[in-house]
């Protein structure tokens, strides 16, 4: 199994922080950013800044920040950002991870499971209603997933695009027949995101709030959509009038945990993941009126 918490790679002088600060290893530049907040160094202002205007990963541009704001006079004003900075590192490490391992596993079974799926085809009499077939295209939804898991861990890409058109495109492909879709937010939206990110993320949510208004024959079939934007973050709000919730919002995110006939478990946390990767943070909660609530909340680079 593998770790998102990594070595505690130390550094603890400044020749070995000044080398690491442009290391290959994100690891080991937040290690040199954190050796510059617990020592004030103002001769290694300009090599902080440098890397700043060229660091690429979050949460050790975040650390750069912060020892920069300790070089300056008025530093006792800046808010302490130990809390976001540490927040940020074990979202990268856990990213980190979920490519490995997802990619370990693709690469090593998913072309078997296809070969096993050929020879059965051929092997296996009236293999189309058989159990083995059932379990093959089980076995297959679940590599489907990882594969999407996977591509929520990969490094968000900045475009701008129309987040309210990018909604209509996900419900269309996700169109059920008698619901009742209703769209509440500013058309056009434009954001700066990744699109292909968050539509996987979209994509679940509406997928799973249209299984969850089809699975008992209710006489409300309404979708709700909201969206909005401010200078600072963006939001989708998903409200369907289903079953609610069952358990605790927190389980509902775990891999695998589902109730759900032909489902793999992997919906809700595709969307916690992808929202993550772009810096956001989801909710599930039931509301008053019967059905759930998934509220994404993320910000604008």
């Amino acid at each position: 199994m593998l770790s998102i918490v990594g070595q505690n790679s130390m550094v603890n002088d400044l020749d070995n922080a000044l080398k690491s600060l442009v290391s290959p290893d994100a690891n080991e530049r937040f290690y040199a950013a954190k050796y510059f907040i617990e020592n004030n160094t103002p001769s290694a202002r300009p090599s902080l800044e440098k890397q700043r205007s060229r660091e690429l990963v979050r949460h050790v541009r975040m650390a750069l920040d912060k020892a920069l704001h300790h070089m300056t006079p008025d530093s006792k004003c800046i808010p302490e950002t130990d809390a976001l900075t540490d927040k940020a590192r074990v979202r990268y490490l856990k990213r980190e991870a979920i490519d490995e391992f997802s990619g370990t596993i693709l690469h090593e079974l998913s072309p078997k499971v296809g070969l096993l799926k050929e020879h059965l085809a051929r092997e296996v009499h009236e293999y189309e209603n058989s159990r083995s077939k059932k379990v093959v295209d089980s076995l297959l939804r679940v590599f489907g997933a990882i594969e999407s898991l996977r591509y929520t861990a990969k490094k968000p890409e900045s475009h701008e695009f129309d987040l309210a058109q990018l909604i209509r495109d996900v419900v269309a492909e996700e169109h059920c027949e008698n619901i009742s879709y209703i769209y509440e937010g500013v058309q056009p939206c434009i954001i700066k995101s990744d699109p292909r990110i968050l539509c996987l993320a979209l994509s679940n949510g509406i997928r799973n709030a249209l299984e969850s208004i089809n699975s008992y024959d209710l006489s409300d079939r309404d979708l709700t959509i909201c969206w909005g934007a401010t200078n600072v973050d963006n939001w989708v709000s998903i409200i369907d009038t289903g079953t609610g919730l069952l358990g605790s919002p927190e389980a509902a995110f775990k891999i695998g945990n589902t109730n759900k006939p032909n489902h793999t478990g992997f919906g809700m946390a595709i969307i916690q993941q992808a929202v993550e990767n772009l810096g956001g943070d989801v909710t599930l909660s039931n509301i008053a009126s019967g059905g759930a609530k998934l509220d994404l909340r993320w910000g604008n680079f």
